[in-house]
């Protein structure tokens, strides 16, 4: 059987137009971030590592923690995908522009 998979119309959107917060409670660097190019549509995968890893999403509008299904504990990997209004958004939060991300974990006191 073949099957055939529709994609719906893309633009080639900016990393400009997404802010990566690292606040200095838990926020950090993100382990990764790939930007990949498909067929001129671009897709953004950010990995977030550490204890109790979680990515914060439009200033904490939503967040992905590690012990989510799908996830690895101790990392959240998370993609982005560029819709045809040139905005980043989940595939299954479609229609929610992400505007920014954070990754965060917990982090003792020394």
């Amino acid at each position: 059987m073949n099957w055939k998979v529709e994609r719906e119309p893309c633009l080639t959107c900016s990393t400009d137009t997404i802010t990566y917060t690292t606040g200095p409670a838990g926020g950090k660097e993100f382990q990764e971030a790939i930007i990949y190019i498909d067929g001129g549509c671009n897709e953004l995968e950010l990995l977030c590592v550490g204890v109790d890893a979680n990515v914060e999403f439009n200033f904490a509008m939503g967040v992905i923690r590690d012990t989510d299904p799908g996830q690895t504990l101790g990392q959240v990997r998370i993609n982005l995908f560029c819709n045809d209004q040139g905005d980043w958004e989940f595939a299954n939060f479609r229609g929610l522009p992400i505007v920014n991300v954070e990754c965060s974990s917990f982090h003792p006191h020394s």
